[in-house]
């Protein structure tokens, strides 16, 4: 297992680590090997579903197809008790989210808004602070039902699902000050969790609706830099202020 070295730090079975004996060999990859093979199952999931005509009519996420398939394989080969594969996060996983908020912030204009006219934003604005109300409650419900503290069911509800993993990972440490123990854990869990059944389940019904009513993009609908011609120019400010309203609106 010499080689595994170069990839992360290994830790043989039966080796003792802070006084703990471990049970299996394990093997915690680098973050540069973790992101390396993040881009891998990315390209994978994308030469999975260009093969699948079910996947495209359905539209699954590459990224979520190919994550599911490699998150199982790795969990098989720790239940095998082969070894466990665990990865470096801590480095990459900020910087990588706040490159996604920051694409996702740049999908975003005023002139968006107006297309979509205020009735249809302020309908969908009411509708997204009654489901996280809905959320809440029924998740605070359902916890105490089965014991949970209502902290975590709180993670488990509107922070994860409606906030996603960000919201979930910045909650986290002040429900674990409050008494929740693991609240970071149990919320990026749920908003994983939410993220996936959401892309398997959103893609097949959204393009159900599609088909059902017959529904097709509008041709005058075009970015800017083909309506126009001009290409917007990509400086430090518009980037910031991008970044910023998107980041406002999830967390």
């Amino acid at each position: 297992m010499d080689l595994a070295k170069y990839f992360g730090t290994f830790v043989a079975k039966g080796t003792e680590v802070s006084g703990k004996v471990a049970a299996i060999s394990s093997l915690k990859l680098e973050y540069l090997t973790t992101l390396g093979i993040a881009a891998i199952v990315i390209f994978l999931g994308h030469a999975i579903v260009k093969r699948s005509k079910l996947l495209q009519k359905y539209a699954i996420p590459a990224p979520v197809l190919s994550g599911l398939i490699v998150s199982i394989v790795i969990s098989c080969i720790k239940a095998s008790g082969a070894i466990a594969i665990t990865f470096d996060t801590k480095i990459m996983q900020d910087l990588c989210q706040n490159l996604f908020f920051l694409c996702v912030g740049f999908g975003f204009s005023t002139k968006l808004i107006k297309h979509a006219g205020g009735k249809l934003c302020a309908m969908i604005a009411i509708a997204a602070c009654l489901l996280i109300v809905i959320e809440d409650v029924v998740g605070v419900a359902v916890g105490s039902a089965i014991g949970l503290n209502p902290l975590l069911a709180l993670q488990c509800s509107s922070a994860s699902m409606a906030g996603g993993v960000g919201t979930a990972s910045a909650f986290g440490p002040v429900f674990e000050k409050m008494g929740a123990a693991g609240a970071t854990t149990v919320g990026v869990a749920a908003g994983t969790m939410g993220n996936i059944m959401g892309s398997l389940i959103g893609g097949p019904v959204a393009a159900f609706l599609i088909s059902h009513h017959n529904l097709h993009s509008d041709p005058n609908d075009k970015p800017d830099s083909e309506a126009n011609g001009v290409v917007n120019k990509l400086d430090n400010n518009r980037m910031v202020s991008m970044f910023a309203i998107d980041r406002k609106s999830v967390v």
